[in-house]
């Protein structure tokens, strides 16, 4: 399955669906929001995510994680 997101800036990116949670302060928690979207919309429970690092903070993989 694939993903795609369009970016619509830092101000708009900061106020998307999980950003309030992950911090939405900084490149890693906006990074990690946009991931666990795309990851959230795609993916079932007990799917495997291959990606590569630029997905692979901790920040990320826990919220990926609570997807279940």
């Amino acid at each position: 399955m694939l993903s795609m997101e369009i970016q619509e800036g830092a101000t708009a990116m900061q106020q998307a669906r999980f950003a309030a949670e992950l911090g939405a302060k900084g490149k890693s928690a906006v990074t990690a929001a946009c991931t666990t979207r795309m990851a959230q919309d795609v993916c079932n429970e007990g799917d495997t995510v291959l990606a590569d690092s630029w997905f692979g903070s901790v920040k990320t993989a826990v919220a990926v994680g609570k997807l279940g």
